[in-house]
């Protein structure tokens, strides 16, 4: 109160002023980021608002991936479609404030000892001043809002303050969406945890049935052929079943279990081959396998063939419009661990559809497989400690990598 005697008329005018303008930045930017559903939206009208808010030219923003702890950058497009890049943990003034957690105000960025011009080189924006602050949740740094090119003069510690009441706002609406689309992701598992518990229940019935005729056709008759034939419908009943199994776990959150026995990669790949290769020749598609050297290894051999056969599945859905198909199935040691790759040469994939491939239930077409069949492909994948990466290019093909980064060679 007597710091407040002490001011002038005039300065006590311009802190109520500031005051109001801050009141007036908090109701509006609290109005403007409600009701959102999707992440992707949401981002976009927090940088349209903030790009306006602050009187700049552009607004970008930062986010750390849960799961992986990549940075992920997002910026808009003159589409009003979200642009990402993904990156590491390297140099640069936003990578900086990432981790220490305090906001910077740059007036003069291509000066800045920190400033990365990978940025300006790839998009062709000219930065010439910056503002980045935290994003925070429960003290937790979540990412950065930045503000670039103010329109009229330099960035103020004024302006800094106010682009840190936006950040505060906009990060309650970022965890807010994810949290919701956290819970509707739930409950379409539970329900298709639901189905998947009553056709099982079905299925298993029918299963036996089969099964059990399949076992006294083998026995009342001794010709050799009828006897393979029974194995082999057998197999497949097996794996309908224990498929229904994975969907099941899967559903329900559950990790999904593994039966793992000693196998050579190579062996085992040139096996799947060899029994899928028949349908791909009757689709039209040229299938081919390419070996590298081999390797021992643990490897649930069914649940892997079910992951695999996802990939390739995804691969025929993609090549439908094709002229030329081709398949390309590999495997073996490659720089001292194994791997499985599946590649084809069908138009590809943009990068928004690359990003959400894994994720469950996404799919950009009504038809295909981009539903639940990759999500548990990752899930199989994880399970056996290895990683999946998805690559692909527009006009070229997309490639399938599974590498068992958890291998030892056998002494």
């Amino acid at each position: 109160m007597n710091d407040l005697q002490t001011l002038e008329k005039q300065d006590l005018v311009d802190i109520i002023q500031k005051r109001d303008a801050e009141i007036d930045a908090l109701l509006k930017i609290n109005q403007e980021l409600k009701g959102f559903s999707k992440l992707e939206d949401l981002l976009i009208q927090i940088m349209n608002i903030t790009k306006e808010m602050m009187n700049s030219e552009a607004c970008s923003l930062l986010l750390i991936h849960e799961e992986t702890q990549e940075f992920i950058f997002y910026t808009a497009n003159s589409e009003q479609k979200l642009d990402e890049t993904s990156f590491h943990k390297g140099n640069g003034i936003t990578k900086n404030v990432v981790t220490t957690g305090k906001p910077v105000i740059v007036n003069n960025v291509q000066e800045h000892p920190k400033f990365h011009k990978g940025a300006d080189d790839r998009t062709g924006f000219v930065a010439r001043s910056m503002m980045c602050v935290p994003m925070t949740i429960e003290k937790k740094i979540m990412g950065t809002v930045q503000t670039l090119n103010k329109i009229d003069g330099e960035y103020t510690e004024h302006d800094l303050h106010l682009l840190n009441l936006i950040s505060a706002q906009a990060a309650m609406a970022i965890e807010y969406v994810r949290v919701n689309e956290q819970k509707i992701l739930r409950e379409r598992m539970a329900t298709v945890g639901s189905m998947a518990s009553a056709i099982i229940h079905d299925l298993r019935n029918s299963m036996h049935v089969i099964s059990g005729f399949t076992q006294i056709i083998s026995i009342e008759d001794e010709n050799a052929s009828f006897t393979e034939y029974c194995e082999a419908i057998n197999r497949e009943v097996d794996k309908l079943i224990n498929i229904s199994h994975e969907l099941l776990e899967f559903s329900r959150g559950s990790k999904i279990s593994l039966s793992v026995k000693a196998t050579s990669l190579n062996d085992y790949l040139r096996f799947f081959y060899h029994q899928t290769k028949k349908l791909h020749e009757e689709k039209g598609i040229d299938f081919t396998l390419e070996l590298y050297d081999d390797c021992n290894m643990s490897l649930d051999q069914d649940k892997m063939a079910r992951a695999i056969q996802n990939l390739i599945r995804n691969a025929r859905v993609a090549l439908e419009e094709n002229p030329e198909k081709k398949i390309i199935l590999k495997g073996g040691l490659s720089e001292g661990l194994p791997v499985i790759i599946v590649e084809d040469n069908s138009k590809g994939m943009d990068p928004k559809t690359l990003k959400n491939i894994f994720k469950p239930f996404y799919s950009k077409e009504k038809k295909g497989v981009i539903g639940l069949e990759l999500a548990i492909t990752e899930s199989i994948v994880r399970g056996h400690k290895a990683t999946i990466k998805a690559e692909s290019e527009i006009g070229i093909g997309t490639r399938f990598t599974i590498t068992f980064e958890d291998y030892q060679p056998s002494e």
